[in-house]
């Protein structure tokens, strides 16, 4: 959908994510909808509603002291990489996943893209909430158990 969406928007992946999580939040259920888009040169995250988490942290060469390579983890998830200890960075991610204090939650319904250069515009494209709203006492309990951490 979202790539049918941008097709429509002339190439515009930003406004196809719009169109698309839009035309969701308005005509089907969701309990939630985060998702993180790439394309060779640009990333997109969304956090629908505010249902589960997503976290920000800009590592930018110029706040960034550390020398030793990106060894960024939770309980959870794992990021590994000597390279990017020299360059900036920008992660996105369900938690925080080290104890830095610059990571940031983003607010339920925000679009996030992060430009070639690094360049993080967060906007609110999205209503405050679904037209549809799902509950964990909606989904079966398989769904149920697999949105719990």
């Amino acid at each position: 959908m979202i790539t049918a969406e941008s097709r429509r928007a002339d190439g515009d992946v930003g406004e196809g994510i719009i169109r698309a999580i839009s035309w969701i939040a308005k005509e089907l259920p969701v309990f939630s909808l985060n998702l993180i888009l790439t394309t060779a040169s640009d990333v997109w995250a969304v956090r629908y509603p505010d249902t589960h988490e997503l976290h920000i942290l800009e590592r930018l060469p110029a706040r960034s002291a550390e020398a030793a390579p990106l060894d960024a983890r939770s309980s959870r998830i794992r990021a590994h990489s000597r390279e990017a200890s020299r360059a900036g960075h920008v992660l996105i991610a369900t938690e925080p996943m080290d104890d830095n204090p610059e990571w940031r939650a983003l607010p339920g319904g925000a679009l996030v893209h992060v430009s070639p250069d690094l360049a993080v515009t967060i906007s609110h494209p999205f209503p405050e909430a679904p037209a549809h709203p799902l509950t964990l006492a909606d989904l079966s309990p398989s769904a149920a158990a697999s949105q719990k951490p």
